[in-house]
């Protein structure tokens, strides 16, 4: 009897076990049995994936090894362009699979605009469904931004490439950001497009995954993105492992009311930097999704013969799935400043053109550039909010392209393409060349200085003048850094009045300008000449005893090394980036000047290392401090410099030396908020 009572006990345990496993692979799905979920999933790929063959690879492999696993692909010609050199076995792999229609696959226009932005910007802008608050400039809206010819041109371009590779046209489209418009879909119906891919454009909450929208005698199915699901990779927390991951996106799919759910993976933001992890995910995701009984994967035709239920959608607003709107590519001054300055050459690039002596070649050329300018990766990253990798360079190359699609076509650039962005983002005028820092670099002297503007600061008694760093050895053969801090000197004005007809002159002098005389003429009945004469104000040159000078250093232009805050008091943050690893403070006590030298900590606290001398000039009003090389280690021509000058009482900034293209009274002047301050660079 005890034989029966064992095996009875295996089977049950066994039972058991087969249900635990079950447990694990799917997730909990509420009622007796879930009804068959159609699922259109979309795999956006970027163009910036070209260091991804190994996962694609990996992710062509699984498809093949699941035939029941069917998808869509939405790639960048770009990056397949690349492909067919590098890793033609992938594009070769995608072709056989789109032929065996377990895929389908389309490509994005050639530079990836948004294109409601290029069809009609103004458009955007006023409509209530793009998001958009504009930060208005006196160069803003000057001349609509409106070229449908310049979409025309990308799309066809990226179809001849598709029609290439694939010996077909594409059926359907899925737009950058899945950003479109009326004017749009118009366009895209006219170069033969049958379904797209977008955000929902239905005023009601309630999702549903298809729309139709009729154009002319045609018919465009739209498939619409279901943002929760879709979003997921974008705030799921990177700590989950692969497999608990993917089946909370799976839970999240098997919730849904509708028959078919249609969603997007963005592959940006699924990869890790680790290969194999990210070989994992991509197990997970085909493992989970094809061990649901309730889940069919299916493409955009299949869903199409399917025949699921379409909204009736007339009017098709301005709409992108992106959360805020169109403001990710315009609303910003910078981002403002910008469109304003790709208008300006767009149109001169049309006049051009239409001149009847526009070089074939040349316009060739210009609109090339045109084309890339257009992209919305570069408006993406003018943002005042957000520190990205590059950015810098990004402007700056936005900037010379510009500036070489005028020298190709014989015309003058405009003065404000060889200024920072930045520039405009204060009132929206451009930094007079009296407002601008100025740098001056000799490496092979080993001495780099930058000018402050004049007039700036709130106390005139101690307005900077300029900061100079120089390797220096001294007479004992070691290698010294010297930083010197200079203020302007300080002028009186004396008048005096001598006979002379009709005339006031008026003659200055100072000890570091050239004497001047102005003639004015004077109408007054008695003949008068004012000569007034400036000299330096002897009694108010008082050396530090008001003020403190801070001199912060950034080794590594790195966000987490260093510290943000800075000395005890003082009320202003570094930038992220420009954390600082050492400070070097000027500060009078009783009648000697003291230069410390301190260090930041790993706990971000300031820690005290050196004392140093203070050389002074005759007039008190330049300061220089040596410190051997050998504390701060380094090249300083790549550090980073933040110099402040503080009232010595409250230690409120008084002034200080800001990058190139910024006004001292933007990082000022933060309506409640603590200033963060950038550093200086020389490259």
């Amino acid at each position: 009897m005890s034989k029966p009572c064992s095996f009875n006990l295996l089977v049950i345990t066994f039972f058991l076990f087969i249900v635990s496993l079950a447990e694990l692979t799917c997730p909990e799905v509420s009622g007796a049995e879930k009804e068959q979920l159609s699922l259109c999933l979309f795999w956006i790929v970027d163009k910036n994936e070209s260091n991804k063959i190994d996962e694609y690879r990996y992710l062509l492999n699984r498809l093949e090894e699941f035939p029941q696993m069917h998808m869509n692909f939405s790639f960048s010609p770009l990056l397949v362009q690349q492909w067919t050199n590098s890793a033609p076995d992938i594009v070769a792999k995608l072709k056989k699979l789109q032929e065996q229609k377990q895929v389908t696959i389309t490509f994005t226009p050639w530079y990836e605009p948004i294109l409601p932005l290029i069809y009609d910007l103004n458009e955007v802008v006023s409509s209530t469904s793009s998001k958009v608050s504009l930060e208005k400039n006196k160069f803003w809206a000057e001349k609509n931004f409106s070229y449908p010819e310049d979409i025309r041109e990308q799309m066809v371009r990226s179809w001849e490439f598709y029609q290439k590779i694939f010996n077909t046209l594409p059926t359907g489209f899925v737009p950058p950001a899945g950003a479109i418009c009326d004017g749009v879909v118009d366009l895209l119906t006219d170069l033969g497009i049958n379904w797209l891919l977008t955000a929902s454009v239905r005023e009601s909450n309630e999702y549903l995954p298809l729309g139709w929208h009729s154009v002319g005698s045609n018919k465009v199915c739209l498939f619409f993105r279901q943002n929760e699901i879709s979003d997921f990779w974008d705030i799921s927390s990177a700590i989950v492992s692969p497999k608990e991951k993917v089946k909370q996106w799976i839970n999240l799919i098997s919730q849904s009311e509708q028959s078919l759910v249609v969603v997007t993976i963005e592959a940006r933001e699924l990869w890790d930097t680790d290969s194999s992890k990210n070989k994992q995910m991509l197990e997970q995701i085909f493992v989970q999704t094809i061990s649901q009984p309730y889940l069919l994967t299916v493409t955009t035709d299949e869903c199409i013969m399917k025949k699921f239920a379409l909204a009736q959608i007339e009017k098709i607003h301005p709409v992108t799935w992106l959360k805020q709107g169109f403001s990710a590519w315009i609303g910003e001054s910078e981002k403002n400043t910008a469109w304003h300055m790709l208008t300006q050459a767009r149109n001169m690039v049309e006049r051009y053109k239409n001149s009847g002596h526009a070089d074939i070649k040349v316009l060739d050329t210009v609109l090339e550039e045109i084309y890339v300018l257009e992209g919305g990766e570069n408006f993406f990253y003018f943002s005042k909010d957000y520190a990205f990798k590059d950015k810098e360079k990004i402007e700056l190359n936005f900037r010379q392209r510009l500036i070489n699609i005028y020298q190709l076509i014989g015309q003058r650039a405009p003065s404000e393409l060889f200024h920072p962005l930045a520039s405009y983002s204060f009132l929206g005028t451009l930094l007079s060349e009296e407002e601008e820092t100025k740098m001056t670099v000799n490496e092979e002297e080993k001495i780099f200085s930058f000018i402050d503007c004049r007039d700036d600061s709130i106390n005139n008694n101690f307005d900077l003048e300029n900061f100079i760093g120089q390797e220096v050895v001294d007479s004992f053969g070691e290698e010294n850094l010297t930083f010197s801090f200079s203020f302007v000197p300080l002028i009186t004005q004396t008048t005096e009045t001598i006979g002379t007809p009709e005339f006031l002159i008026q003659t200055s002098s100072s000890p570091v300008e050239r004497q001047e005389t102005t003639f004015i003429l004077q109408e007054s009945s008695q003949p008068i000449v004012n000569i007034s004469t400036s000299a330096p104000t002897m009694e108010k040159l008082i050396g530090l005893d008001q003020v403190i000078i801070d001199l912060y250093i950034d080794l590594n232009n790195r966000i987490g090394a260093g510290s943000v805050s800075l000395l005890a008091e003082r009320k202003a943050y570094t930038t992220p980036q420009g954390a600082w690893e050492y400070c070097l403070s000027l500060e009078q006590k009783e009648n000697a000047i003291q230069a410390i030298l301190y260090r930041a900590r790993e706990d971000g606290l300031p820690e005290e290392i050196g004392n140093y001398p203070v050389v002074q000039n005759e007039q008190k009003r330049k300061f220089s401090v040596s410190i051997p090389k050998k504390i701060l280690r380094g090249t300083p021509f790549n550090w980073g410099y933040l110099v402040v000058v503080l009232n010595k009482e409250d230690k409120s900034i008084l002034d200080l030396i800001v990058p190139l293209g910024k006004k001292q009274r933007q990082l000022l002047e933060t309506t409640g908020l603590t200033p963060q301050l950038p550093m200086v660079r020389l490259k």
